[in-house]
């Protein structure tokens, strides 16, 4: 999407305070009239009855402009001379009504434009980026920012003050393993608790030893819970007389962005992984202490916690490189959201986080990659910079340390991530209640498995374990001589002296 200055319409219906006569308050006075004798000239009846008259006119109109009773209350003074104080007469304040809306869509259109009208300051505040915010700094002069830098600033506002929905799951996915899930997540996460504050959690939904706890920027001290330890107390912790911060407990807090980790199982000993059930009370958990989660998700598509998280995703974000292998995977991925899932809304409402990693950055593959994605609706399509701390040797991702480029790329995705919720919001009903109180959940026992079976005798214990043999009574024992060495006591294949021809299905 473009974010310039016609992003974000006013309304045609306008305000009443635009339509008031400006006052320069610095060489007026405002203060009440004392009560005067009236005048034996009729010049202020007429002058007041013309005034309510035409106030009277306008309100019983509909056709007429709601903003002309507006226009007239507001008496202008004549000029004065020095040391003299004139008065504002105010009138009674009347409000401009809108007209009746019939039409739908236009009025969702009208409730967004006002929710989300932008700061006039967003264009006109000094500059801060560049050669132009150094100088601002240096010099105290107001020179305007540079467009990147607006659009950088649109892309805060939207995300700060887009109304979301009460609660919204964001589902990051990819069947192709390396293509940055995780990152994303984080990053997304990241930006949003950064322009929206607290209430957002990052959610590495995996069946068991996701990284997404391991690649956050910092972890809890003591002991290192994970889901499964929330699955315990599913019911305490949804239940109506919950702490709300019992929670955090749960949850790894990440500085300055102030964005929860939920840690996924990183056993292998489970009976089971967490499946649909389980997400089921995790989200339950969620919605009633948080506003919203990101959700990290496994490259298998036809596990049970990627099909709960596709069933219940809000918003679809696919960060992908420049690779056909990959874009292959997505389509197939794209394709079953359609035709299994039936959400044909989570496809063509889709955010691309497009990459270019060393070895991939051929401009043909992104433009056949841009036109498969743009034959399957999506147009959502942003360019993210190679940031070497993504991969590197797999260290924590702090959100400060990444480079310029990174931060304002990851700022544009999340703008349209928050975007989307918004018309989520404006056209899906809200739901105000959190749902029934969970069941908690019992982790799994760990597999045991059963008893490893007696591994084979050699030669020697054979020989030990027959009950007629003892030492020095034979030469060799009741089986015979031992095998020649490298061979085995017994091999029921005979050796291969010829080969069949190549080639055939001879």
């Amino acid at each position: 999407m473009s974010f310039s200055s016609n992003a974000y319409p006013q309304s045609s219906v306008g305000s009443p305070y635009d339509a008031e006569t400006p006052v320069n308050l610095r060489a007026q006075t405002l203060r009440r009239r004392p009560p005067e004798p009236e005048p034996d000239d009729d010049t202020t009846d007429d002058a007041t009855d013309t005034a309510s008259v035409t106030t009277e006119a306008v309100a019983d109109d509909p056709g007429a402009d709601p903003t002309e009773a507006a226009k007239i209350e507001v008496v202008r003074p004549a000029p004065v001379g020095p040391g003299d104080a004139p008065t504002v007469l105010l009138g009674p304040p009347v409000r401009a009504t809108a007209p009746a809306v019939v039409d739908e869509d236009y009025r969702q259109q009208v409730l967004r434009a006002e929710l989300l009208a932008a700061n006039p300051g967003i264009e006109t505040d000094p500059a801060e980026w560049g050669r132009r915010g150094r100088i601002n700094a240096t010099l105290g002069m107001k020179l305007r920012p540079e467009p990147a830098e607006i659009d950088y600033r649109y892309d805060v506002e939207l995300i700060s003050r887009a109304v979301l929905p009460p609660w919204f799951v964001v589902m990051i996915a990819n069947p192709k393993g390396g293509q940055g899930k995780t990152p994303t997540t984080l990053m997304v996460s990241y930006i949003f608790g950064l322009f929206r504050g607290a209430g957002v959690v990052a959610w590495d939904n995996t069946e068991s030893k996701g990284t997404l706890a391991d690649r956050a920027e910092a972890t809890t001290p003591g002991e290192q819970l994970h889901v499964w330890d929330l699955l315990e107390h599913a019911s305490e912790l949804a239940g109506p007389n919950a702490q709300a911060g019992a929670l955090g407990a749960y949850l790894r807090r990440q500085p300055i962005t102030m964005v929860d980790v939920l840690a996924s199982d990183s056993s292998s000993k489970r009976d089971k992984a967490i499946g649909t059930a389980e997400c089921d009370a995790v989200a339950a958990v969620l919605r009633r202490h948080r506003h919203g989660v990101f959700v990290d998700t496994a490259g298998e598509d036809l596990s049970e916690n990627w099909q709960w998280t596709a069933h219940n995703a809000h918003q679809l974000v696919i960060p992908m490189t420049y690779r056909r292998d990959a874009a292959r995977a997505v389509l197939e991925m794209l394709d079953g959201l359609r035709s299994r899932h039936g959400r044909p809304d989570l496809v063509t409402g889709a955010v691309v986080a497009l990459a270019a990693t060393p070895g991939s950055a051929d401009p043909a593959d992104r433009d056949a990659i841009i036109t498969d994605l743009n034959d399957m609706g999506i147009t959502r399509i942003i360019d993210v910079p190679y940031e070497p701390l993504f991969e590197g040797s797999g260290t924590r991702i702090a959100e400060a340390q990444l480079s310029a480029p990174t931060h304002i790329a990851y700022t544009r995705v999340a703008a349209e991530i928050a975007d989307q919720l918004s018309q989520v919001r404006a056209t899906a009903p809200i739901e105000y209640t959190a749902g029934a109180v969970p069941h908690s959940i019992t982790r799994p026992a760990s597999y045991t498995g059963p008893l490893p079976s007696a591994a084979p005798m050699g030669h020697v214990q054979q020989m030990a374990a027959a009950p007629q043999w003892t030492p020095g009574s034979q030469p060799y024992g009741p089986l015979g001589p031992p095998p020649p060495p490298g061979t085995s006591h017994h091999n029921p294949h005979q050796p291969i002296t010829s080969y069949p021809p190549q080639g055939g299905n001879s």
